[in-house]
């Protein structure tokens, strides 16, 4: 009874930190929301830091490759067919209520990984836990303009968090987060990219049918590929979301080889991720094949002059580390944060048969540790550092798994 009594506290808490951090005053222009909220309500955050599991089985849906997702790296997973959206009645109750769903959630209440969860990208930020969904995600919520949608966003994100901190399985709430794979389609080839080797095409139609059973309850949605921009879902529902069909905030990551500002300014954007795996044209261009550093640099100065026109607006760099790249890291830190943008590291997804992976490279770890730490020395950013921290202490883990394996023969 004590047992529950305490987690029903907590739970109440928690309700109470979350509508705190996140009460919906505007940050001021240029400062990131939890910056301008975290530093009125320390207390708040920290409670709310203190969620251990990931999160994501509670308050995200994935669209991709023609099926649902519990997270980005669960689309090999049975969650549902999208083809099938047409007879959605209830996102909460046919998806976020599907056994798949439910399986999940019980297994990360119990601290049990599945293999998408041991091999999972998010796991170099630290994982899908609270901080990082506070750090990345308070901006759009404080980004939404329209008053009712901000807080029913809000009350509903608090429901998702506390069915996670019950473990839960069944679950009363929407979505909070969608995100949607605009296709493969893309205008550059990247050596460690395993999206551009497949064929995916997506209906825009049935993207739509569930994005207007959860609009409501939403926070953003994430436009990924590919290639949005180039793609045709991806300019479809970008049009769509200019046109104010929807309330809720947009994330969009773009390889900024091309850009479209017309079609972008009217989008509610509350950040634009970058990718870009180089500091130089030689590393950048051998890394992004059919890629051009120049016109990377200078679609990035269009984009840091763009967000004086959005002033709430993240810009964020994404850097994944590789054999052929992870003695750029120290520039690449220097050159992006002196342009203005936000830099995040990480390492490539695929833990076998991939060159481009130094996870799998033990000759490189001893480099990659200095260079990273060069890095840490160089960025103005906590969140940049810890970035390189992660990887740091991933590549320290598989060095201990081999001297130890090495001991056992």
């Amino acid at each position: 009874m004590n047992n529950k009594k305490a987690l029903k506290n907590q739970g109440s808490r928690l309700r109470k930190a979350i509508k705190t951090v996140w009460g919906g005053v505007k940050p001021e222009p240029g400062q990131s929301g939890m910056a301008a909220q975290t530093s009125r309500q320390p207390e708040a955050e920290k409670e709310i830091m203190q969620i251990p599991q990931c999160i994501f089985p509670w308050v995200f849906l994935g669209l991709g490759w023609g099926k649902y997702g519990v997270c980005c790296n669960s689309y090999s997973m049975d969650f549902g067919d999208i083809s099938q959206a047409g007879q959605l009645l209830d996102v909460t109750r046919d998806i976020f209520n599907s056994d798949s769903y439910l399986q999940m959630r019980a297994s990360l209440a119990k601290g049990c990984l599945n293999e998408n969860c041991v091999t999972c990208p998010q796991r170099t930020y630290g994982g899908g836990g609270i901080q990082q969904i506070v750090n990345q995600y308070t901006n759009a919520l404080l980004q939404i303009q329209d008053e009712a949608q901000r807080y029913r966003a809000r009350d509903n994100f608090a429901k998702g968090v506390e069915a996670a901190v019950f473990g839960k399985s069944s679950v009363e709430h929407a979505p909070s987060f969608l995100n949607i794979c605009c296709g493969s389609a893309c205008n550059i080839r990247c050596k460690f990219c395993y999206n551009c080797r497949m064929e995916y095409d997506p209906d825009p139609a049935d993207i739509f049918k569930v994005i207007d059973r959860v609009h409501e309850h939403l926070i953003f949605v994430q436009l990924t590929g590919g290639e949005p921009l180039v793609t045709r879902a991806g300019r479809e529902i970008l049009r769509e979301f200019a046109a104010g069909r929807y309330k809720f905030a947009v994330r969009l990551g773009t390889n900024a080889q091309w850009t479209d500002f017309d079609l972008l300014k009217p989008v509610n954007l509350a950040e634009v991720q970058i990718s870009s795996d180089g500091a130089t044209k030689e590393v950048y261009e051998k890394v992004r094949v059919g890629g051009d550093f120049d016109d990377l640099i200078q679609n990035i100065k269009k984009f840091v002059e763009f967000q004086k026109s959005k002033p709430y607006m993240v810009l964020r760099l994404n850097y994944t580390v590789t054999s052929d790249n992870y003695m750029d890291i120290p520039q690449a830190v220097k050159r992006y944060e002196d342009l203005g943008l936000f830099v995040t590291f990480n390492l490539v997804m695929r833990e076998k048969d991939d060159p481009q992976n130094i996870k799998e490279r033990p000759d490189l770890y001893e480099d990659l540790l200095k260079y990273a730490d060069l890095g840490i020395e160089q960025s103005g950013s906590v969140f940049t550092r810890d970035c390189l921290l992660n990887i740091k202490k991933t590549i320290q883990e598989k060095m201990l798994t081999q001297e130890k394996q090495r001991s056992d023969t």
